[in-house]
């Protein structure tokens, strides 16, 4: 695990929690894009009575019929007012390694399978929006089904545990502070071998993120 200061401020498209979701692919796009039509809408900020600034959602990446944003491996999302923000904080699941070797003090599930996520997070220079991550990057906010599995309207299946099988010298620090990088892991144990990751964030254009694995 590496924590190191920023000395540039965030530049990717990110959502505010609880109004929308968002996710940049390698360069920061200069709006948010509906890819069902190929036009970008720009973001739109409004002012509050007290004078300031308060971040408006505008249209947010397409969902797919389960209602979230799919994502990519390196894929960015996160918290913040919006695009090229520098109060704007990101995180992005850079790979996933399914049942890795046990270090010698460490233990495989009982049941089921390890997944361990190599996660990168990138906070901006608001620290209450940094902290919000770390509701965000933890083992109880996500689910995984199984490849072709079925997710109906009632919710998700049980939120995942921590595992105890990799070395925790590695895990991804959560205490996090605006204008660091982080990078770590984050092991969960998952019933299936392959499948799909969710990560749950209530925002107004989505229920969250999804990764296949």
């Amino acid at each position: 695990m590496r924590t190191a200061i920023r000395t540039t401020a965030v530049a990717v498209a990110a959502c505010s929690l609880g109004l929308a979701g968002c996710r940049t692919t390698g360069e920061a796009e200069p709006a948010a894009v509906d890819r069902s039509s190929n036009n970008t809408a720009p973001s739109r900020e409004q002012t509050s009575e007290s004078g300031a600034a308060t971040p408006t959602a505008g249209p947010g990446p397409d969902t797919n019929n389960r209602g979230y944003i799919e994502m990519s491996m390196g894929d960015s999302a996160g918290v913040g007012p919006g695009h090229d923000s520098p109060d704007s904080s990101t995180f992005s699941i850079e790979s996933v390694e399914v049942d890795p070797p046990c270090v010698s003090h460490g233990s495989p599930p009982v049941s089921g399978h390890t997944l361990l996520l190599h996660i990168t997070v990138s906070t901006g220079d608001d620290p209450t929006i940094a902290s919000k991550l770390d509701r965000i990057v933890n083992p109880f906010s996500f689910s995984e089904v199984a490849d072709g599995g079925i997710v109906d309207d009632g919710g998700l299946p049980r939120n995942l545990e921590w595992g105890i099988c990799t070395d925790p010298d590695d895990k991804l620090d959560t205490n996090y502070g605006p204008n660091q990088e982080y990078e770590g892991t984050v092991e969960v144990i998952v019933p299936h071998a392959s499948g799909t990751l969710f990560q749950h964030t209530a925002m107004a254009n989505a229920k969250g993120w999804e990764w296949s694995y």
